[in-house]
């Protein structure tokens, strides 16, 4: 019964042991950009774990295409969360004083605001290891890494022949890339690069004879059996076409689990770098808030966090100008300039609460659009 169904069967660690010591790791796109979103330590250690199986890695012509046309997008990105941090440390000091109540020049709130930027550029000078493409340290080792371990590309009539045959796999929902058919909207056939690297799998393993241990990121149901929310291991379609058309065996693994495996088998590696690789996912495209497949309740969740927002800063906004009132009140009794003083400040607080509030409702007016948007395409 265990050759009918093997296919549904997990292996032992003694048969991955065995083919582990002799497999081609084959990299996805995925795995590969994020070592531009890393820290330093995470990257350096999954570098010296590719490293130690150096003589026994290929990637697909795809994944090379992929890599290299997506590897800007994610530097910039990169640096823009960086950047973003020092926003998000500028609003977070500006709630603080609102809050509070403090005065602009409190020296407390200008060491606190000044050690967190200190922070900041401190973590960007040491773990932003690429901010321009054209000057990539981190590209010409992984191009040297991968020299002459690269697939071939397609001439242009057999990338004609794998779109027909993906087509007809997707029409049928036979896996890996069926769940990407959305990109069809991009017009330059993304939406078939999945199944494009998996054929090239599928033929180096038959040409060559061997064994693949494939390591992506990649977290949707065409790669994954997913029940319940929980993943249970990958596609059994996947693995007993690799076996029908190749009569050799492959093992699928995320970063992660590929980063847990080298350390069970001696390699140094800090629990750090384990979480980090576990926590980090690929930042959304700029051109939107959300991911390509965004889920509803993410948008909504979103649109109610503005509101609440937008609520905060109404309140922090009347209760200051009533104030203001009180003490244009009480300063034309008085004519204190103390009190002249307060005016002009809780007005430059006003202000700065009113632009901020300006800022929450576009965002929060995008978000909506969004929605409508989203739902609207799903009709």
């Amino acid at each position: 019964m265990r050759n009918a169904i093997k296919e549904y069967l997990n292996l032992t660690d003694k048969e991955k042991d065995a083919i582990w010591k002799k497999a081609i790791f084959v990299f996805d796109t995925n795995v590969l950009l994020n070592l531009y979103r890393y820290t330093a330590a995470t990257r350096n250690a999954l570098l010296d774990s590719i490293k130690n199986v150096n003589n026994r890695i290929w990637i697909p012509y795809q994944v090379a295409y992929e890599f290299m046309k997506d590897r800007p997008t994610v530097i910039f990105d990169t640096v823009h969360r960086y950047n973003e941090l020092i926003k998000e440390g500028d609003r977070f000091i500006e709630e603080l004083q609102n809050n509070l109540r403090l005065p602009s020049d409190d020296q407390c709130l200008k060491d606190l605001h000044d050690n967190i930027n200190k922070w900041i550029n401190e973590r960007k000078e040491k773990d932003l290891s690429v901010t321009n493409p054209s000057e990539d340290p981190l590209l010409n080792e992984i191009l040297t890494f991968f020299d002459n371990r690269v697939g071939k590309k397609p001439s242009e009539e057999e990338k004609e022949e794998r779109i027909k045959e993906g087509k007809k796999r997707y029409e049928k929902k036979i896996p890996p890339g069926y769940k990407d058919c959305e990109k069809s909207k991009r017009g330059d056939d993304s939406e078939y690069g999945d199944y494009f690297a998996w054929k090239e799998i599928l033929e180096y393993s038959k040409e060559n004879k061997v064994d693949i241990i494939y390591i992506t990121n990649d977290q949707k149901e065409d790669w994954w059996s997913i029940v319940k929310g929980k993943t249970l291991g990958p596609r059994v379609e996947l693995i007993q076409e690799f076996y029908n058309k190749t009569e050799k065996a492959i093992l699928f693994y995320t970063t992660e689990n590929f980063i847990n495996y080298a350390k069970e088998k001696g390699a140094s590696i800090p629990k750090a770098v384990i979480d980090e690789i576990k926590t980090t996912i690929p930042t959304p495209p700029k051109n939107s808030l959300y991911p390509e497949r965004p889920d509803v309740s993410d948008i909504r969740n979103l649109i109610f966090f503005y509101d609440k927002k937008i609520e905060d800063y109404n309140k922090f906004i009347r209760q200051e100008q009533l104030l203001i009132r009180q003490l244009q009140y009480a300063y034309e009794r008085t004519h204190d300039p103390n009190i002249l003083q307060r005016i002009n400040h809780s007005i430059d607080k006003t202000n700065k609460w009113m632009n901020r509030l300006n800022q929450l409702c576009e965002e929060r007016n995008k978000s909506a659009l969004d929605l409508k948007n989203y739902l609207y395409n799903q009709d």
